[in-house]
């Protein structure tokens, strides 16, 4: 099997660097983008929930799929590789995860013209075939598209679902001056990318949650912001950071003393 893995990926690869060697006189519109969907996985992550994960994704032959975790069990790379090339894992040993840092290892082994960035609890609403559509039709000058994320969240009732929608660039074209910055609520930077809104759809559930797993999660996010005020990227991911700080509440200062 691991030959076969070897094989798969090894064709992948080719065809993504055949892709490059388009001459300049080509259209665009001739042109059909290889595409890398990057998803990262933090420790603890039930192998249930990669497998849900992969399941819903978008299948196609110019797609590849991205996985990324600072810890890597055996069970999940054994799911891995049995998917036979569509997906590369790599494990990013880290001492604390970190949005950024893992996302920005995923887009650097990723192989595709154009990067998706998913994660877990999120779907992607659109088909494989629609997806390499529309990124085919991206003029080239256009460099990142925002998506409309939309967001459940359970009802204090306990009812129907809410729902809320945001924008954010989640789909960028693989090149060295676009990256992630901030260890939590990390955005794209693109300070000389050309941006365009897209109709691409993103779901969110992870705020569905049980009430344990959702606190869990917001402490680990708190924790993360905390220190990007102490220790920021840059400027724009403290004052993000701050943001959602403020957002919470809470008195913090003993995390700054």
């Amino acid at each position: 099997m691991g030959d076969a893995v070897n094989d798969a990926l090894l064709k992948v690869k080719e065809k993504a660097l055949a892709q490059d060697k388009i001459t300049a006189n080509d259209s665009f519109l001739n042109r059909v983008p290889f595409i890398s969907i990057v998803c990262i996985y933090p420790d603890g992550t039930a192998q249930e929930d990669i497998h849900g994960f992969i399941t819903k994704l978008p299948v196609h032959d110019d797609i590849e799929i991205v996985m990324v975790g600072n810890v890597q069990s055996d069970e999940n790379k054994a799911y891995l590789d049995w998917r036979e090339g569509r997906i590369t894992n790599a494990f990013h040993e880290i001492t604390e995860f970190e949005f950024d840092t893992c996302r920005n290892v995923a887009k650097s082994i990723a192989r595709g013209e154009w990067i998706v960035s998913l994660d877990l609890d999120e779907v992607l609403l659109i088909g494989g075939q629609k997806l390499v559509d529309s990124l085919k039709l991206v003029p080239p000058n256009v460099d990142s598209l925002r998506v409309t994320n939309v967001s459940l969240k359970t009802t204090t009732a306990g009812g129907i679902p809410e729902a809320f929608a945001g924008h954010a660039i989640r789909i960028f074209r693989n090149v060295d001056y676009i990256e992630w910055q901030g260890r939590c609520h990390e955005v794209v930077s693109h300070t000389v990318a050309r941006t365009a809104q897209s109709h691409i759809l993103i779901q969110h559930s992870g705020y569905l949650c049980s009430g344990e797993d959702l606190l869990r999660k917001l402490e680990r996010n708190l924790l993360l912001l905390c220190k990007e005020v102490l220790e920021p990227r840059n400027d724009q991911t403290r004052q993000t950071a701050l943001k959602y700080i403020c957002m919470t509440g809470r008195d913090l200062a003993p995390a700054f003393t």
